[in-house]
């Protein structure tokens, strides 16, 4: 599990690792491949589209018609509908998905 918030969580990886090697993917899943080639704001939205796992869902993950980091209220139900690789990008504790991560 972290130990940090996901920003702080950024700031604690070193070359994309935390200190005993693991990655993002290695818990959440998800592509590790797609890389900036700008700082382009749409490059990294592109990238983030590449990198995770989409929802089956996404007007359903919104919030006031806007994509965030947070999930919806009594998102239990709908998480029942998406694929376990969402889930586990979510959540890699959930126990739907934790024997998987």
């Amino acid at each position: 599990m972290h130990k940090y918030g996901a920003t702080e969580m950024l700031e604690q990886l070193k070359d994309g690792k935390d200190a005993v090697g693991l990655t993002c993917t290695t818990c959440h899943g998800g592509n590790p491949s797609p890389r900036k080639t700008s700082e382009d704001p749409k490059e990294t939205d592109r990238v983030k589209r590449e990198a995770h796992v989409q929802p089956r869902f996404p007007e359903q993950w919104k919030r006031d018609g806007k994509s965030t980091g947070a999930n919806p209220e009594r998102s239990n139900t709908l998480l029942e509908c998406e694929s376990w690789e969402y889930v586990r990008f979510i959540n890699p504790g959930d126990i739907r998905v934790a024997e998987r991560t």
